[in-house]
């Protein structure tokens, strides 16, 4: 299969290196608008692949099956339409776009016939992020009472004068950024939707969000967000006026202190630390007859006061891996464009909140 990477930063390098440990895949191209980048990316990884700082040109002068997106969240929306106009089978780094109306095109587009489209949420194929959400699904250690996120990591530091710094590129900051994977997991894990979010962000001497804290309530809804329909996710399984007509999670404000929402509800906490000093990421939910914990790359369970390491692990996988399999074995795809929306919605009410210092509910 020939793919081609379009951005060749960092995280196109871990890209190509997945894509490289796979017999099925094949880098024939790499662009740019950094020349230099391909260059070095092609050298690094002894790649046998052409360089373009155009994507007309790469698209026009090549026979390609795939290509995965690894530029900034602006370009994503173009980028993604042309290479699908083109009949290509598109990886799409996350956010898969800059709007709601965007993302909302995007999934009518992907629930036509057509090629694939995958986010690169890359936690979905974490061994441990998977184990946790088939052990809360369950329902075998009660329901779900309350989750707290704690995620740090040393990101203000490396993002002077790059596009993570510009809050038109980048928005959200660190929330937005790292801080997507976590939200993501918030839904992927417990099968839970937002009712109502308070948060308060910093920006630490930065253009964008640096600290954000967020607490809030969840509830149980019927449809899990951001999951893949039971069929493969080209066929048709909603009308698009219906995504359309669906509205966004943030639907009003309502001043602190004032009754808002439920008065009951699954507790939320999540922290995003943009300035500490090392990585670190955990992830709690609190069941009625256990904790399970992600904490230092492991899963935990935590009963009667005993914490044990949870050992019974699914397979792990990745993005680029699940999508050659998903255009080469007709396997469902874990990651479709569907899952970007509540992400986007919750973020928009995150900063919503932030910015006006009022408790923002949200649509289940």
């Amino acid at each position: 299969m020939n793919l081609a990477l379009i951005g060749c930063g960092a995280i196109a390098r871990l890209h190509a290196q997945r894509l490289l440990a796979d017999p099925r895949a094949r880098i024939v191209d790499l662009c740019d608008l950094d020349l230099a980048a391909t260059r070095q990316l092609r050298d690094e990884l002894t790649l046998d692949a052409r360089v373009f700082s155009d994507l007309p040109g790469m698209l026009g002068s090549c026979v390609l099956d795939a290509v995965v997106i690894c530029t900034p969240t602006l370009l994503h929306f173009d980028q993604v339409l042309t290479c699908r106009q083109r009949g290509l089978h598109v990886l799409c780094e996350k956010p898969l776009a800059d709007t709601r109306e965007r993302i909302v095109q995007l999934i009518e587009l992907s629930r036509a016939c057509g090629p694939v489209l995958s986010v690169s949420y890359q936690r979905r194929y974490d061994a441990i992020y998977r184990t946790m959400r088939r052990e809360v699904q369950s329902g075998r250690w009660g329901p779900v009472q309350s989750v707290t996120t704690h995620s740090a990591e040393r990101w203000q530091q490396t993002i002077a004068g790059t596009w993570r710094d510009d809050p038109q590129v980048n928005p959200g900051g660190f929330l937005g950024d790292a801080g997507s994977h976590k939200i993501d997991m918030l839904f992927f894990v417990t099968g839970l939707a937002p009712v109502e979010v308070f948060a308060h962000s910093q920006r630490r001497g930065s253009r964008v969000e640096i600290v954000t804290t967020v607490s809030g309530l969840l509830t149980r809804v019927s449809h899990q967000p951001g999951t893949a329909p039971t069929q493969p996710p080209h066929k048709p399984d909603a009308p698009a006026k219906e995504i359309a007509a669906r509205p966004s999670l943030a639907r009003q404000a309502c001043v602190v202190g004032e009754k808002c929402g439920l008065t009951d509800g699954v507790a939320l906490s999540m922290n995003f630390i943009g300035n500490a000093q090392h990585w670190r990421e955990d992830f709690h939910v609190h069941c009625a007859d256990a904790d399970l914990v992600i904490r230092e790359g492991a899963m935990w369970i935590a009963r009667n006061n005993l914490f044990e390491k949870f050992e019974d692990l699914e397979p792990a996988s990745s993005p680029d891996i699940a999508f050659l399999d998903v255009i080469t074995k007709g396997a469902p795809n874990e990651a479709p464009p569907d899952c970007a929306l509540p992400v986007f919605d919750f973020t928009q009410a995150v900063l919503e909140s932030a910015r006006t210092r009022k408790i923002v509910q949200l649509n289940p």
